[in-house]
């Protein structure tokens, strides 16, 4: 039930996380439920001031006696059914609720206990009005505020000195799709192609025209070396031979880029 929930998984600082390696507790969590388009986040906080529970849950507690003391007044047969059908809740506490308007910058419904019914009130049951009803509003003129009741506020509930924050928010959900092969764009790798070649020749021109001026000025250096009469000839011819070996190669190779 909604009450069980609150208690059990908000509520209860004893806690832990499914995760081994976590020590945090339940306050350092959030709590996420995703149906189609919505997200609904549950955080819990510590209040500052816990919430003084002794005469508004009197007064709730007062409320669900008379309402049950009426009903078994009206139909005494039937109550004695359910009696017997249906047990006490267990652990029953007072848990507070209330409404803050995030588009009104204030809190636009009082503080009340939850009922006995609203506490056995189904969780699942809870989620679904939470996610598909879209169209109410909050009825607060007294703080004029007229907000849509599923996006615009956040509900609190409190026990104590814990609130828990409930939140919507709507989002667009993703899927996976696998292709079986991508697709092929011949425009996009040609062209890409194409800048790739011109790149390519560009640096190789300049890098040609740099090896041709450095041999040229390898080939000045060799002269002015073996120019002396003391240099054998046949040294400088070896040098010359060498350089336009190299000078032959890097001419092929710019022919061929």
């Amino acid at each position: 039930s909604l009450g069980q929930f609150l208690r059990d998984s908000c509520f209860n600082l004893s806690l832990k996380c499914q995760n081994p390696s976590c020590k945090k507790s339940v306050i350092d969590h959030s709590l996420s439920f995703i149906h189609n388009d919505g997200l609904i986040n549950i955080s819990v906080e510590r209040m500052d001031n816990p919430i003084p529970t002794s005469g508004l849950a009197q007064k709730q507690q007062q409320k669900d006696a008379a309402e049950s003391s009426t009903s078994t007044a009206s139909a005494s047969n039937k109550h004695q059914h359910e009696e017997s059908s249906s047990p006490d809740i267990p652990d029953y506490e007072p848990i507070a609720t209330w409404t803050y308007c995030t588009k009104c910058d204030q809190v636009v419904t009082p503080l009340i206990f939850l009922s006995k019914q609203t506490w056995q009130w189904s969780f699942g049951k809870f989620l679904e009005v939470y996610f598909y009803n879209r169209d109410a509003i909050i009825n607060a003129p007294g703080h004029r505020c007229s907000c849509r009741m599923q996006s615009a506020p956040q509900l609190f509930f409190g026990c104590g000195s814990l609130a828990a924050r409930f939140t919507y928010e709507k989002i667009t959900p993703y899927s996976v799709y696998c292709r079986r092969h991508l697709p092929f764009d011949e425009t996009f790798h040609r062209g890409h192609s194409l800048q790739d070649l011109e790149h390519i020749s560009t640096t190789s021109s300049s890098l040609f025209v740099k090896y041709d001026k450095q041999i040229d000025a390898i080939s000045r250096e060799t002269r002015d070396l073996f120019g002396s009469a003391m240099n054998k000839p046949e040294h400088l011819q070896a040098v010359l031979s060498e350089l336009n070996l190299v000078s032959g190669e890097v001419d092929n190779a710019s022919k061929v880029l």
